[in-house]
């Protein structure tokens, strides 16, 4: 069983590992976890290599935040960026402390 290699980044076609194009617009801001490429704070954005998945897609697929039928496939990053916290120091989306949705409530 092969396995694919990891397809280059959609917006810069960065290899994995490797890193974004200055402008590419999927690189992420390491302080804000949104477009780097958009990013007007004064701070350094850092490197965000390219790891072979959207930015956010394994957050979404961990929380379930998932679109609705028939897009099921796909995660919802508009709610990871609306509802999820940004940790700059480990780079990555983590779920808010209360859910924001009664359907979240266990």
């Amino acid at each position: 069983m092969s396995t694919q290699p990891a397809p280059p980044c959609p917006g810069c076609d960065a290899l994995p590992g490797r890193r974004h194009h200055p402008d590419c617009d999927v690189a992420r801001c390491r302080q804000t976890g949104l477009q780097r490429a958009a990013c007007d704070q004064p701070h350094d954005h850092g490197d965000d290599p390219w790891t072979g998945t959207y930015p956010g897609d394994a957050e979404c697929r961990a929380f379930g935040w998932m679109m609705p039928a028939p897009f099921e496939e796909f995660p919802d990053l508009n709610r990871l960026y609306g509802e999820a916290v940004w940790d700059p120091h480990t780079g990555q989306w983590t779920r808010p402390s209360t859910p924001t949705n009664p359907g979240d409530q266990h």
